[in-house]
């Protein structure tokens, strides 16, 4: 016996980011050249956040390059959104690890937070350490 199971879509589909089928995928990417610029002013502000930071040097060091500074270059990449999802995990993990403040926690979650929300991305589930601090 064949398993007809599962969803039928009759007509067509379109849009962005659509993927159908078992074991599909889809590419978010981010054209419009204002929310490139609003995402790239977030992650300056980020960097900057970091950098006052009480953190050890060393660990600023390692998250504006290995996480920030590439951030800057995801935005304009065909898949933004997966880019910006784990360089947000990263972020989650090293930031949980420094031994910032809490208040300096609060704020660098804050930006990350709406990094996430404007490119679409849940925050709570890529980065739950910064997402409880909010």
């Amino acid at each position: 016996m064949r398993d007809n199971s599962g969803t039928y879509v009759g007509g067509s589909v379109s849009g962005q980011g659509i993927a159908i089928g078992a074991g599909a995928s889809a590419r978010a990417s981010i054209h419009n050249a204002a929310d490139q610029q609003r995402l790239l002013k977030l992650i300056d502000e980020l960097k900057a956040e970091i950098q006052k930071s009480s953190m050890p040097d060393a660990m600023k060091s390692t998250i504006v390059e290995s996480v920030v500074q590439p951030m800057s270059q995801d935005v304009k990449e065909p898949e933004a959104k997966s880019k910006l999802e784990s360089g947000l995990e990263k972020l989650n993990l090293l930031v949980k690890a420094s031994g910032a403040a809490q208040s300096e926690l609060t704020a660098i979650g804050s930006i990350a937070g709406t990094i996430a929300k404007f490119g679409g991305i849940a925050f709570h589930t890529v980065a739950p350490f910064l997402a409880g601090l909010l």
